[in-house]
Order: structure tokens, then C-alpha cells, then sequence
């Protein structure tokens, strides 16, 4: 990882504890696999209920990823996200995980 990477690298972590779901969409689409693998962590942490549609269009997105590491991450934050805004989401769309 070179210097650029370093600087420009997104603060996932903070970026959910600010539930900057915005600032996590944009993160999602960086091109190291670990930072979009940060971004899902980030996104399972997410608890406000106006944000659950977009928190579970994004995870399912990352189903999808090309990194195997980072769809596992988003099937595990799918599956077991313990906040009742996501899993109603999910329990709505039927999604199978």
C-alpha cells in the first residue's frame, strides 16, 4: 500500500459511529478490498432507523463484491445485525441469507 493509499484511506470505523451512511456508500466503491470489507463492519453498527433501507441496499451490494472476505462480511453483518431497523428490512424483502 503506498503512501497515496495511506492518506486517502476512509476512517470506516468513524464513519459509522458518526452513521455517515453517505460517507460509507461513497467508501464502498474504494478499490482495497480490506477498506470495503471496514465499510460493511462499519455499516452492521449503523442503528438509525431512517438509514435501515440504505444500511441493507448497501450490504447487499457487498453480497456481490468481488472479494470473497468482503461478501462474507456483508452475509455475516445480514444475517446477525442486531438492530431491529436492519432486520425488519431484511425480514420485508425476504431476503434468504
Amino acid at each position: 500500500m503506498g503512501l497515496l493509499d495511506r492518506i486517502r484511506r476512509p476512517n470506516a470505523q468513524q464513519m459509522g459511529i458518526d452513521q455517515d451512511v453517505q460517507g460509507l456508500a461513497r467508501a464502498l466503491a474504494h478499490r482495497n478490498p480490506e477498506v470495503r470489507r471496514e465499510v460493511v463492519t462499519a455499516l452492521s453498527t449503523v442503528n438509525d432507523p431512517a438509514k435501515a433501507e440504505l444500511v441493507v441496499d448497501l450490504l447487499v451490494h457487498a453480497v456481490n463484491d468481488e472479494d470473497e472476505d468482503v461478501r462474507a462480511a456483508a452475509l455475516v453483518a445480514l444475517k446477525w445485525c442486531p438492530w431491529p431497523a436492519i432486520n425488519a428490512v431484511v425480514a420485508r424483502r425476504h431476503l434468504t441469507l
